[in-house]
């Protein structure tokens, strides 16, 4: 890919109408000072004492931050969210990045989901302590995913592309949710309309039918039902054969493997100097992909744009990153002799 087509790419990917629907979750790193920590008077432990505390949006909430970090201005979600403390954090950060949260039920019976780092601090070095999730313990109910389908079906023609996230347990993508959404992008992906449906979940990428589905190997093994892959291309083709209009599975620093009709093909990834951050690389990768579809890359320019945005978001520690088009085109630059 040229420098002046991925010009032109960052560009319009600034005018496009994204739509995010699925899990959105809280990130929270707490930054604990052991230095400061001292035996507690009513328990036999130290204490861990925060001194900072960093949040951010997780899971479908990251991808519509990258979509924002990448110059996109018009982000509509459609989610469930409890009325609590991570909630209001959300929301808070949602305002911030000026996204359209009309799509967001709120649901007083429903916990919003997040993912809590401590993060350890001694006198020279840091380390991540066990995470603490807050998760539903049932899922949504039937008559409250039928309001948020309604609301998404009803603004769905204004959109250039639709990604969507199952991505926790009892989740808002539940499984009557994915057949109208298969069924959505059976009728709006071609024609007139094109509307770019891509898919990313943990335990069910199969079910997402007439979509753009973005695996990564663990994904795609369950998909097949096994435990390992035997061949990329074959599981490639075979995800073809099962509905996917196209797969994009992410390798890590390999890059991904890009399977189309027309056969599959290694896109490369870019080689990062330690220290690194994998955290929110797949939501990089797939925000950084989709917004180049819908903006008219073909899809080995979407796979390349998504393999930059992850290289660019491995490298911010501690934070899940996003990747701005100068970032992008830096590591473009970095890395030109590859891409091309």
């Amino acid at each position: 890919m040229e420098e002046q087509r991925l010009l032109k790419l960052l560009e319009k990917i600034k005018g496009i109408h994204a739509a995010i629907i699925g899990d959105v979750c809280l990130d929270a790193y707490w930054h604990v000072d052991m230095k400061r920590s001292e035996l507690s008077r009513e328990t036999p432990y130290y204490t861990r004492p925060v001194v900072r505390e960093i949040f951010s949006g997780g899971a479908m909430a990251n991808v519509a931050a990258n979509l924002s970090a990448l110059g996109v201005s018009n982000i509509s979600l459609f989610s469930i969210l409890g009325k609590d403390w991570r909630g209001k954090i959300l929301l808070d950060i949602f305002k911030s990045l000026k996204f359209d949260t009309s799509g967001i039920i709120w649901e007083k019976n429903r916990f919003t989901p997040a993912f809590l780092k401590p993060v350890l601090r001694g006198y020279e070095t840091q380390q991540e302590g066990e995470r603490y999730d807050f998760l539903t313990p049932s899922p949504p109910d039937s008559k409250i995913v039928e309001r948020l389908y309604t609301a998404f079906k009803e603004a769905a023609n204004s959109f250039d592309c639709v990604l969507i996230g199952d991505q926790v347990l009892n989740g808002v993508i539940t499984e009557d949710l994915i057949d109208r959404l298969s069924c959505l992008a059976a009728e709006y992906g071609e024609g007139k309309q094109n509307i770019v449906f891509t898919a990313d979940s943990r335990t069910k990428i199969e079910r997402f039918i007439h979509m753009v589905w973005k695996p990564n190997e663990i994904e795609a093994a369950r998909a097949l039902g096994t435990d390992t892959l035997k061949s990329r291309e074959e599981t490639g083709n075979k995800m073809l054969e099962m509905g996917a209009r196209l797969v994009f599975m992410t390798l890590g620093a390999e890059g991904c493997l890009l399977a189309e009709k027309k056969g599959t093909e290694h896109i490369s990834g870019f080689k990062a100097v330690p220290p690194l951050d994998i955290v929110g690389a797949g939501d990089s990768f797939h925000a950084a992909m989709a917004a180049s579809l819908a903006a008219g890359a073909d899809p080995k320019e979407a796979a390349i744009m998504g393999n930059l945005a992850a290289y660019v978001t491995i490298k911010k520690i501690g934070t899940t990153g996003t990747a701005s088009p100068k970032e992008i085109l830096k590591a473009y630059k970095d890395q030109k002799v590859k891409i091309i």
